[in-house]
């Protein structure tokens, strides 16, 4: 399972070394703010328009789909929130540990101000821009500003430069990643499989020399 996910990282590595042009990830992505209704008015809340905080997609998985709070079409229109669309990322902002966790939404879905959400433009596919996004990482860490939490402001996504290869090589990247990620979740399921009979064998034994 380690080697598959050595490969992803392998075929990131040298896609960002071959001849593609480096862009500024600002001028590649439309960068949207979100919020928050009011919190004292119960009917901006409860209403099933999904609003997503980080705890919602700080599970290592690449789709969220669903959120612990939702906000009524009230809380919408009487706030700055905006809708996420299908495919569209979302990242945190803030947080020593949770700055720069990154989902692509399975759903529409509206979200808070300690994330920003992401949309590639014209040449940057939004599955590409997730597993380079995943993999700089540390790099939007190390850009961060502020000194007592880590953040990602407007200015973080001027400093950060990625790879743009032809759209269809985008593509190709993705689907061989989705691959890879598959033979991964296939591995997890024999290994926790395996872990579960482990458990019940173990459980047996015992008791029976216990009886």
């Amino acid at each position: 399972m380690e080697q598959a996910k050595k490969e992803v990282n392998t075929k990131l590595e040298i896609i960002s070394k071959q001849n593609y042009p480096l862009k500024k990830l600002s001028n590649l992505i439309e960068i949207i703010g979100g919020g928050t209704p009011d919190t004292k008015k119960s009917e901006y809340w409860n209403g099933g328009i999904p609003w997503i905080s980080v705890a919602d997609f700080n599970t290592g998985k690449r789709f969220v789909s669903s959120s612990e709070k939702t906000i009524s079409e009230l809380g919408l229109n009487n706030s700055s929130i905006k809708y996420l669309q299908v495919g569209d990322l979302i990242i945190s902002a803030r947080g020593t540990v949770t700055v720069g966790v990154v989902a692509q939404l399975a759903i529409p879905m509206t979200f808070n101000q300690s994330c920003y959400g992401l949309c590639g433009i014209d040449e940057v596919d939004n599955g590409y821009l997730y597993y380079v996004l995943k993999r700089e990482v540390a790099q939007f860490k190390d850009n961060a500003y502020g000194s007592t939490f880590g953040s990602i402001t407007t200015k973080t996504f001027d400093s950060i430069k990625i790879a743009v290869p032809p759209i269809d090589v985008e593509l190709s990247i993705v689907s061989e990643i989705e691959q890879i990620e598959t033979r991964i979740a296939a591995a997890q399921q024999i290994i926790d499989a395996s872990a579960t009979k482990k458990s019940y064998l173990e459980t047996v034994f015992i008791g029976e020399n216990h009886a």
